[in-house]
């Protein structure tokens, strides 16, 4: 590599090329963040342009409000930081409206607000889309405890980070409320957190700060333990425990038993939730030292599986796969080269203008085994470390502007030439009513309606790039103007002509949906909501339910039949299905939730056939309701919030449901009979399956199994109950993706298939 620079013309030149045919890749950079490159060939022309781009600029506009009130904030700092080289900082201060507005660099931009007396407000926006940025000023809580061993032993120097527990039920804006630490946990374990929004339901997102114990971080909710309620001006304690790192030792030996001091270290680590994959570069100064490798990230009482290449400098490699690392125990492991060890598969990967895609990662999987490499200057990259037979198909995937990119290659092909297609531009005009007046602002989202971009062309035009480069199928644009019903327009991928949509009139007003949500004792309650359509069983909208008076507004919606889902923590409640009309503003019934506030404790003993369950999840259903909140069942006990009732039960890992009464007490009991019944499926292609049974309890629909299928065609329910059932099966496979709805009766002791 070299580097230039030019001369106060703008010229350069190039020296120490060999006779022939050379490959460069020239690389200008001059600063702010902004380079272009371009691939040259030495024994073609040797002058070359290079013309820089300009910076582009987004006006974000947003408004903050006190959530209480739903009253504007004046005088409020919004502070951007842009992430750029050097971190750059524009401040602005809200109007007597608690409106906003800043012009900014096109960059990813963090966006703050330290109000005394609120909780904190911080998030990101990476692509700012247009629409107005709402941000609600919450009142606060505190958090406090003591962070301890497993020993019970303090441990100072931790920073913890608290997540809202449900955050997934409602729109992306939960997510900026995340409380932290304002300071690490003192020499006594304990910890505060002075600023965390109220009122809220919590749970522990991180917990980090000493290397010896486990990284504790973002949990699926499957693995949140904790719920931690938090009031305003109250203080919540929450005490927890960190275990302890394992110990994971690395020696690399070379082929006579000789330890290797320099090396490069490439890592995966994969466990039940997740992973990650990176490169360390090892110097050690003595033959006899061990490199302690850094476990980060593990879930409690939970292996992961970790998987090493080890890579010297004339190209040789030791590897491992799937070691098995245990919290709290000691792992040496010991690498030895091999010199025989041949790439998987390797080669070159192009943009479709022949430009190297230069440090990217790419992703190589054939069933359970997977590896990545990352691409060097040259776009060249080598899979190394699968041990696959030659000719076995392995499937790469490639992420770039945050679009994925995938194929399929053979293994043990050493001379890939990957180039990544152009993605083809979808255009049209949109019009309001007539040719004679363009629409001056509106959106259009391609496949999914809630992947918006927004357009404002004088003559109303619009280009927008095709990001699923792999679509064969037909595929779906909406358009979207305010006060219009979305108009639709189908794409086939592979007729060119179908790409441009040609001159959309919006005719259609679009309708209004309002509504209320409340508790049973007729207060408003803050909720996320989901419009659905009943045709196509899709969301068309999301929205959220104002905390002072329960209201909600789904805008813009087009003539139709729809129901409305509210959801929280305990249950998930929907409306009865209505029709709306072009132009109309229709009204919703109220929406009855249950809260936390209003619900019973309802608790007593589950058994299967007179014994009782232990280490089990039911779930509890009534009509159009649904209790989210999972209770676990240990020893045959279980607890749940609910409001006293006939509810239908199940137990989905041993596909059985029962109707019960259930009352405010704690001597319930739920006792669900096994049937002898079996179905056995046989699905149309072998691909990845999930068979979801549903049956029909007293005009209560309830979901009694689940059957994951992987790479099957042929797989059986047995000790079923008699009656009938829907049977849904949705298949998820790379090259498939379909569903079937089949509706079964099948008796006591019957086979069918």
């Amino acid at each position: 590599r070299a580097k230039m620079k030019p001369d106060e013309n703008g010229n350069f030149e190039v020296y120490g090329l060999v006779e022939g045919h050379n490959k460069l890749l020239l690389t200008a950079d001059y600063g702010d963040d902004l380079s272009s490159n371009v691939v040259l060939y030495s024994d073609e022309e040797n002058k070359y342009l290079f013309t820089f781009p300009t910076n582009k600029f987004m006006t974000i506009n947003g408004i903050v409000k006190y959530e209480k009130t739903d009253e504007p904030a004046e005088g409020i700092k919004v502070n951007f930081s842009l992430r750029k080289r050097k971190r750059e900082e524009h401040i602005v201060i809200t109007d007597e409206e608690g409106k906003f507005k800043i012009k900014l660099p096109v960059y990813n931009v963090t966006y703050e607000i330290n109000e005394p007396g609120y909780a904190r407000i911080q998030w990101y926006i990476n692509n700012y889309d247009g629409e107005l940025l709402k941000l609600y000023l919450r009142d606060t809580g505190i958090i406090t405890g003591k962070i301890t061993d497993e020993k019970g032993e303090p441990l100072s120097g931790i920073s913890a980070q608290f997540m809202p527990y449900f955050r997934e039920r409602y729109d992306e804006m939960k997510r900026i409320y995340n409380a932290r630490t304002q300071f690490h946990s003192d020499d006594e374990g304990v910890y505060i957190i002075s600023n965390a929004a109220a009122p809220e339901v919590y749970t522990l997102f991180q917990a980090h700060g000493n290397s010896k114990y486990i990284f504790k971080y973002n949990l699926p909710r499957k693995y949140r333990k904790e719920k931690i309620e938090v009031q305003p001006g109250e203080v919540t304690t929450f005490d927890f425990t960190m275990k302890q790192t394992p110990v994971v030792k690395v020696k690399l030996i070379d082929e006579n038993g000789n330890a290797v001091m320099h090396y490069n270290l490439d890592y995966n680590v994969n466990y039940e939730c997740g992973g990650s994959s990176g490169t360390y570069y090892i110097n050690l100064s003595d033959p006899g030292e061990w490199y302690n490798f850094p476990i980060l990230t593990l879930i409690e009482k939970k292996e992961i599986k970790l998987s090493l290449i080890a890579q010297v400098a004339d190209d040789k490699i030791a590897l491992t796969n799937d070691i098995k690392i245990i919290s709290g125990e000691k792992c040496e492991i010991i690498l030895k080269i091999d010199s025989g060890q041949l790439p998987d598969a390797s080669g070159f990967v192009y943009n479709y203008d022949m430009m190297p895609i230069v440090d990217q990662y790419i992703s190589a999987s054939v069933k359970s085994k997977s590896s990545n490499s990352k691409t060097d200057y040259l776009g060249f990259f080598e899979i190394i470390g699968m041990n696959l037979k030659k000719g076995t198909t392995l499937r790469l995937q490639i992420w770039k502007d945050n679009i994925t990119y995938s194929t399929n290659v053979l293994a043990g092909s050493d001379n890939i030439e990957w180039i990544l297609p152009k993605l083809k531009n979808i255009t049209g005009r949109v019009f309001i009513e007539s040719l004679s007046t363009p629409a001056t602002n509106f959106a259009v989202s391609v496949l999914f309606p809630s992947d918006k971009k927004y357009f404002k062309p004088a003559d109303g035009s619009f280009s927008t790039a095709m990001n699923y480069p792999d679509m064969d199928e037909a595929f779906e644009v909406y358009i979207y103007v305010d006060g219009y019903s979305p108009e639709k327009r189908k794409v086939n991928p592979n007729d060119i002509y179908s790409f441009n949509l040609g001159d959309i009139i919006m005719m259609n007003e679009a309708a209004t949906i309002l509504g209320i949500v409340v508790d049973k004792d007729n207060n408003p309650v803050s909720v996320g909501l989901t419009l659905m359509k009943m045709q196509m069983g899709r969301s068309y909208g999301n929205a959220e339910s104002k905390k002072y008076d329960g209201t909600y507004k789904f805008n813009n919606v087009a003539p139709g039949e729809y129901v409305v889902m509210a959801v929280n923590e305990l249950n998930s409640v929907r409306s009865e299905p209505f029709n709306v009309r072009a132009g109309e503003t229709f009204t919703v019934p109220d929406l009855e939730m249950l809260t936390p506030e209003t619900a019973d404790s309802i608790s007593g003993t589950v058994t299967l056939n007179g014994v009782p369950l232990d280490n089990e999840r039911i779930l509890f259903f009534s009509e159009n309701q649904m209790v989210h909140n999972e209770s676990k069942v240990t020893n045959g006990k279980f607890e749940a919030k609910a409001l006293p009732g006939r509810y239908a039960v199940s137990c989905t890992k041993k596909m059985v449901a029962t109707i019960v009464d259930l009352e405010a007490s704690n001597d319930n009991n739920i006792n669900f009979e096994s049937g002898n019944a079996i179905f056995e499926f046989e699905m149309p292609f072998d691909d990845n399956w999930v068979i979801t049974l549903i049956r029909e309890l007293d005009n209560i629909k309830v979901p009694v199994g689940n059957l994951s299928m992987k790479n099957k065609k042929i797989e059986k329910a047995t000790n079923l109950q008699e009656g009938e059932y829907l049977i849904f099966a949705y298949c998820w496979g790379e090259a498939n993706k379909t569903n079937i709805t089949v509706n079964a009766t099948i008796k006591s002791g019957e086979t069918k298939k």
